[in-house]
């Protein structure tokens, strides 16, 4: 491997880290990949990044933007929740990126104890999909996974993990999507205040 292409992947690993430690791995293996295809495409001489010149997009082509939280329909039933909870779309986009009806995850956990992470990605996956689709709920198995892509799954205690808090949830069953109780959308609340003001 020659020196410039060490150079250029030592630069991407550094401006990947500034980014989410969810949006990391997927931001390095697109640069990674564009550092290489054009590695292997271009075998004139380099040109420095001085003499790049970057081309506007094709009028045929618009550009993709971000269009926020605030440009979502928001159902009924969340803004009701954000009045209650003095909750407001400016922190929400703090932590939720939106763009053509779909609502990706921005926000990170600092939660160290496997059991109380778990518990913060269900009730912000309640979030998510209270945005998408009106209803505070989220799938359990959708926790789990997320939870193992986290490195916070603890299998031994996954499920009593959610029986030990019961008060979060209206009911507790083993399959199917679990809604937040009152005092989970409140715990939520607290949860949407905290990490947006960290944001």
């Amino acid at each position: 491997m020659d020196d410039s292409l060490k150079s250029e992947i030592a630069e991407i690993a550094s401006l990947v880290k500034a980014l989410p430690e969810n949006l990391q791995l997927r931001a390095f293996e697109m640069l990674l990949e564009n550092c290489l295809d054009r590695g292997s495409h271009d075998k004139a001489p380099k040109q420095s990044r001085a003499d790049t010149k970057l081309e506007p997009p094709r009028r045929d082509e618009e550009p993709r933007k971000s269009q926020g939280i605030g440009a979502l329909s928001l159902p009924l039933r969340l803004k009701a929740f954000m009045k209650k909870h003095d909750v407001n779309v400016e922190q929400l986009d703090k932590l939720f990126h939106a763009e053509d009806g779909a609502v990706e995850p921005i926000w990170s956990s600092d939660e160290t104890k496997h059991s109380k992470a778990q518990i913060e990605i269900a009730l912000m996956e309640a979030l998510q999909h209270a945005m998408v689709a009106g209803e505070f709920t989220f799938d359990p198995e959708e926790v789990r996974a997320i939870c193992e892509a986290k490195r916070c799954y603890d299998k031994g205690n996954f499920k009593a993990n959610f029986r030990n808090n019961p008060r979060l949830f209206a009911a507790l069953k083993d399959t199917g999507p679990i809604s937040l109780s009152d005092e989970g959308m409140k715990r939520l609340a607290e949860m949407i205040l905290s990490k947006s003001s960290s944001q």
